[in-house]
């Protein structure tokens, strides 16, 4: 066995007594499901993997005080569950285990798909009002004057030629309602 290579054997037996990081590390790299891999505020690990290949199915659980990589000794761990194709993989035997591991493929867990889901507590979501069909009228526009009003002198006209006109009122100083020059 090589440096960069994977002790197969060892893998399987982790798995079926509880994981060191460097098994974590390998179920991670060779697309398991990371549910849970965390250190809580009390120093316990909580390690939580499920990985589907080839026909098989493993689920791995474990609680307990995180494990050296190499570490010799069993690990102490507070809880422990370890389902191989639906069975405790200590009632498969490692070799096969190892065989499976030897044929994972590498890579990152796929995305699972997710669709939100509302709770159904949550007080504040309520249904949607229906919206009206036409919009509601404008109460203040009810009693306006039927007359138009009249136009505005300090709105620029639109046409040149009014425009034009208009300063030219406006700089021979006339006396209409549009404001008168400099004259005024």
């Amino acid at each position: 066995m090589g440096l960069l290579e994977y002790d197969y054997a060892e893998l399987a037996e982790r798995i079926q007594r509880g994981l060191d990081r460097l098994t974590a590390n390998f179920l991670t790299a060779h697309r398991a499901r990371v549910r849970r891999d965390l250190v809580d505020f009390h120093g316990r690990e909580h390690l939580d993997f499920e990985l589907e290949s080839g026909g098989h199915h493993l689920r791995v659980r474990q609680i307990g005080t995180p494990r050296a990589i190499g570490d010799p000794q069993e690990p102490h761990l507070e809880e422990f569950e370890s389902l191989f194709d639906g069975r405790p993989s200590r009632e498969t035997p490692a070799s096969e285990i190892a065989d499976w591991l030897r044929a994972l493929p590498a890579g990152a867990a796929p995305p699972e798909p997710r669709t939100p889901v509302a709770d159904a507590d949550n007080p504040f979501l309520a249904e949607a009002r229906p919206k009206p069909a036409a919009p509601l009228p404008n109460v203040f526009l009810r009693d306006a004057p039927e007359t138009p009003a009249p136009p505005n002198p300090f709105a620029q006209p639109r046409d040149a030629e009014a425009r034009k006109r208009r300063a030219l009122d406006w700089l021979g100083g006339s006396d209409d309602a549009s404001g008168g020059g400099p004259g005024a």
